[in-house]
């Protein structure tokens, strides 16, 4: 099964395990870059950086296993996922109509939230 297919598989049929949110003036791309920035020297000002620890701290572990946060930005029609395991990325476009409209409906002044999945790949 290719990796695309299963972290659809993933979102669609498995609850996440952490869920966070945070309110920053970022668009996608921008996480992209501070992602890739946080990797090569660990140091991040923004409110993602907590993002960033935990995924790559668990995702350099092992092969076995890998973690996608999913970052949905209020107002935005799809969502970002970020994959990570023993230092590859891979980034995704993902559109749940479901999962938005629940994640946008909250009424808090945070405009990110981010589920992260553990991706069990053997």
């Amino acid at each position: 099964m290719s990796i695309f297919l299963l972290l659809k598989h993933i979102i669609k049929s498995k609850d996440p395990i952490h869920i966070n949110s945070f309110n920053e003036d970022i668009n996608y791309n921008q996480i992209k870059k501070l992602w890739l920035n946080f990797q090569e020297n660990n140091k991040s000002d923004n409110k993602i950086k907590e993002t960033f620890i935990k995924i790559k701290r668990l995702g350099d572990l092992t092969n076995d296993i890998a973690y996608l946060n999913v970052y949905s930005k209020k107002g935005e029609k799809d969502m970002f996922g970020l994959y990570y395991c023993k230092g590859i990325s891979k980034y995704l476009k993902i559109n749940s109509v479901n999962i938005k409209k629940i994640l946008d409906s909250d009424i808090s002044e945070n405009n990110y939230f981010v589920l992260t999945y553990l991706i069990k790949l053997k």
